[in-house]
């Protein structure tokens, strides 16, 4: 992981990143943090460098070396965070003058963690999900309730949750499905702490991941055994050690430190990845037999090879594979087009958006928004609206 030498936020970064056992993850939703993209490659390539991309549900969002977030896609709601409601077919700066270490975008939100280690949200906020006491929507970064410092936030489909410094867990917004993991199921305007008393390194949908590397879940495809709705976190079964957990979508993974992907949950499309669609209430082994160093779960499931190749699988709508497409479910690891080297992916509701080694944005699928940021939204002949089915660059502001 590169940094930046000899400034405020590297020393920053340092630290972050000391304090996780988990491997870097700059493109993953609930990553560690941004890496750093030195000025000299900047300044030999005119193109658009970041440290960090999500995905979300029609909008993504992206932190470039200096820690400053840039989104662009569907803005109705304020998830851009521009002080208006526009639409972006390219990145545009987050409002303010802030500063930020990690960031994610949700279904109608976005949500990150500033360099003073303050969570912050905007966007939509029926639910609370913004974590400040509100139901209003918010166009530009409001402070979520309570003065916690944060490690990561995870911004999901109309909640959030996130890790403290001190690794304990909480959640806000919606919870109708059990997805806050305090113990009930009404709806949270501040943050509510998840039950069990785990410390956590991560959090990724309704699951934490421990320093010991076993993934606990809450609400449902919880990955015991069982179909149950669970109010607070039960243990995933099999005793499997994992470096990461991936969740949020139909299907949560696990990958364990020998770069074996596990998954489980709702399969109807395939988001599991082990070849059938029959739901699995318990982790399997995604076939294939690829290696993973990171993966990610959304609308799709993606993941990035110790090769460095993208992959994705599920259910596939307007492109959101990357494969070419159009609308034909995998079961099983499908190669995400162009034979991009990738650090990470991260699969938005429709669309999916992976940040290479060079340091630069890709995304693919639904664009009807301008969600790709390659500066296009326009009708499509075989959809109506505008999509790619192969990864495209995401262009310079």
């Amino acid at each position: 992981m590169r940094t930046l030498a000899g400034s405020a936020l590297a020393a920053a970064l340092l630290v972050l990143v000391a304090c996780s056992p988990d491997q870097p993850d700059p493109t993953d939703p609930g990553g560690a943090g941004p890496a750093a993209v030195g000025a000299a490659a900047v300044a030999a390539d005119a193109g658009f460098f970041l440290a960090q991309v999500t995905a979300g549900g029609y909008h993504s969002c992206g932190l470039t070396a200096d820690g400053r977030a840039w989104c662009w896609g569907f803005g109705l709601f304020g998830e851009l965070g521009t002080g208006d409601t526009a639409n972006r077919r390219r990145p545009a700066a987050v409002a303010g003058p802030r500063r930020y270490l990690q960031i994610s975008a949700g279904t109608w939100h976005t949500c990150a963690v500033g360099t003073d280690s303050l969570a912050y949200c905007w966007g939509k906020n029926d639910y609370g999900q913004l974590g400040n006491n509100s139901i209003r929507p918010r166009s530009t970064p409001v402070r979520v309730q309570g003065l916690r410092k944060f490690v990561q936030v995870d911004a999901g489909s109309l909640q959030t949750c996130g890790v403290t410094t001190a690794g304990v867990v909480f959640c806000w917004g919606a919870n109708y499905a059990a997805q806050l993991g305090n113990g009930g199921t009404a709806n949270s305007r501040i943050p509510v702490k998840v039950l069990g008393g785990h410390i956590a390194r991560r959090v990724s949908g309704s699951c934490l991941l421990t320093p010991a590397g076993r993934a606990w879940c809450w609400g449902g495809a919880t990955g015991d055994g069982t179909a149950l709705i669970r109010t607070s976190p039960v243990a995933v079964a099999g005793n499997h050690v994992f470096r990461t957990v991936a969740a949020g979508g139909p299907a949560s993974c696990g990958l364990t430190a020998a770069n074996v992907a596990w998954c489980w949950g709702y399969n109807g499309s395939g988001w599991v990845g082990d070849g059938t669609t029959t739901d699995r209430l318990i982790p399997v082994r995604v076939s294939g037999g690829l290696a993973f160093k990171q993966l990610a779960s959304g609308g799709t499931t993606c993941g990035v090879t110790t090769g460095d190749r993208a992959y994705c699988w599920g259910g596939e709508f307007a492109g959101s594979l990357g494969n070419g497409g159009p609308d034909h479910n995998e079961t099983a690891p499908s190669a995400v087009l162009g034979g991009l080297a990738f650090q990470g992916v991260s699969p938005g509701d429709y669309h999916g958006c992976g940040l290479t080694t060079s340091h630069q944005a890709y995304c693919w699928g639904h664009n009807a928004y301008g969600q790709l940021g390659n500066g296009i939204a326009g009708p499509d002949s075989l959809y109506g609206f505008a999509v790619s089915l192969a990864p495209v660059k995401v262009v310079a502001p």
